[in-house]
């Protein structure tokens, strides 16, 4: 048994002690994985379509060959763009299975490598690109887990560019690879790519670490706040992380006054972290499925509070909106009459993004937008728009990180509240108990939300009774975190509450108020 030296570490009066790690252990060299040489059309074989609704054709091309091998060739991959048939749909997903269906841990490689090759005939962008290409792996639950993605440069049509993406070692489900993925979207209403894109891949593989020393997980302790908190805990910059009303007679429409959709944000990320985004969707339907994450983007009709925070500590809040516009954005984000229909309808900034916003319609088309400092900005929808939004009506709370950077962060709601609709809402955070498990931690309250989120495991409910967050970074196979209530005697258990990966850090919740407590990692 490996025991690690302790350095404490003490939270304000709870004298609540923290072991952090500083010893560390070397691996054996890892050998680089070859995932794909395309030697014969078997290794083709096992690419095929994911998604989109673009024709995709995937096929092994013993012509084309990255070094020029007369025994081996590459894979080559068509795809159908048609922006004006397929719209915001305009898109291909490819999954290609590792070799014997292996499930590989992805933590033990450093850099997805392999070599591109574009055909020169390809639709281009307005900058000379041939697109944004999205690159990663699939995961064993078939989720995906993305990398760096690549604009694919004009020289990839000039010959063959290599391609080497780093993989982060504790990334959420990094030991649970099961093959590559790529992607492409071109939907945008006015760029989206019309035409037939090939290119070729070949040399495909993950590179090994070389002997090194790898630090074991570092432990910290946190106060707790309580509420709820919604990490972006998946591995996309767009996810979208949002609980959603159960009951739909949500809509301000018709109603006999005023009609009010709040939230208070406690927490939130910092400057550095901007762009961070918290939105109120508020979407038409009875049945839209549990599923849909994105309504934003699926649904064709919206009505978006999009609030973000910015690089000077403040803050600014955006009326958004989209009308029978299923599956795209183009209207969204459109603040300009000759692009189209204009959904980017008012905006507000405020000095800070904590505290209460605000929502209110006064009548069916008056909308007005109120700040945590009581600033607010006044408008109208037209009644065309408004009558889209009669009930059945969902509400959703939720956020987005938009940046790379900003993956892991989170956002801290103390309240949400609905007034004037005829079920109105008015929720503290504090979370329910079912009868049938007392000693269960508190949830939300099934009766009013369900989670729709890309991770649901990142959209966490913080007890009022919690006093601290244990959390350790990754990777930390095989470690338990243990408890004792005293160094001497050392009584050590394991810390049974549950943990969730979030980012590169795993995390649990506690409570000893008033208690001193040491706490370790310790690997059998």
């Amino acid at each position: 048994m490996t025991r690690i030296p302790v350095a404490k570490r003490v939270i304000r009066a709870l004298l609540l002690t923290a072991a952090t790690f500083a010893a560390t252990f070397t691996q054996a060299q890892t050998p680089d994985f070859i995932v794909n040489n395309f030697d014969t059309e078997d290794e083709a074989a096992a690419w095929s379509r994911w998604w989109g609704a673009a024709e995709q054709t995937y096929s092994f091309d013993p012509t084309v060959d990255a070094n020029n091998n007369a025994a081996s060739g590459s894979l080559k991959v068509s795809v159908e763009f048609d922006r004006a048939a397929y719209g915001g749909d305009n898109q291909f997903a490819t999954q290609g299975a590792f070799p014997e269906n292996a499930t590989v841990d992805g933590s033990q490689y450093t850099n997805l490598v392999f070599d591109l090759r574009w055909d020169p005939a390809s639709p281009k962008r307005a900058g000379g690109d041939f697109g944004f290409l999205e690159i990663g792996f699939r995961k064993a639950d078939f989720s995906q887990l993305w990398l760096p993605s690549l604009t694919v440069p004009a020289t990839a049509a000039d010959g063959w560019i290599r391609v080497t993406l780093p993989i982060n070692p504790g990334a959420a489900g990094v030991d649970q690879l099961t093959g590559i993925a790529l992607k492409m979207w071109s939907g945008d209403a006015n760029t989206g790519f019309i035409g037939t894109s090939t290119f070729w891949i070949d040399n495909v593989r993950l590179e090994g670490r070389e002997d090194t020393t790898i630090p074991q997980p570092t432990l910290f302790i946190d106060e707790a706040g309580a509420g709820l908190e919604v990490f972006a805990s998946a591995s996309g910059q767009y996810q979208r992380q949002n609980i959603r009303t159960v009951d739909t007679s949500q809509s301000w429409v018709g109603a006999s006054g005023p009609v009010t959709y709040s939230f208070t944000i406690a927490d939130y990320p910092d400057a550095t972290h901007n762009g961070f985004q918290t939105h109120l969707f508020l979407v038409p339907g009875d049945n839209i499925p549990t599923f849909e994450t994105s309504p934003d983007w699926n649904q064709p009709n919206l009505i978006f509070l999009d609030l973000q925070n910015s690089a000077d500590g403040g803050a600014f809040a955006t009326f958004r909106h989209k009308t029978n516009s299923p599956n795209g954005n183009a209207m969204i984000y459109n603040a300009n009459p000759t692009n189209g229909p204009v959904g980017a309808l008012a905006g507000i900034g405020a000095t800070d993004i904590r505290g209460t916003w605000s929502l209110t319609f006064s009548n069916d088309t008056s909308v007005t937008i109120t700040t945590p400092q009581g600033t607010s900005t006044n408008f109208t929808i037209s009644a065309e728009t408004a009558a889209l939004f009669a009930n059945p009506m969902y509400a959703y709370l939720g956020i987005q990180p938009n940046r790379i950077e900003n993956l892991g962060q989170s956002a801290r709601f103390t309240s949400f509240n609905i007034t004037g609709t005829t079920t109105p809402i008015t929720e503290n955070f504090v979370g329910v108990v079912p009868e049938e498990t007392p000693d269960a931690a508190p949830n939300l309250d099934p009766a009013i939300w369900l989670r729709v989120a890309e991770n649901a495991a990142g959209v966490t409910l913080v007890p009022t009774n919690s006093t601290y967050i244990i959390s350790w970074t990754v990777p930390a196979v095989g470690f338990n975190l243990q408890h004792s209530a005293s160094l001497s005697p050392q009584l050590w258990e394991d810390v049974t509450t549950p943990t969730v990966q979030i980012g590169d850090r795993v995390r649990t919740t506690l409570s000893t108020s008033g208690q001193t407590g040491f706490f370790r990692l310790i690997k059998p």
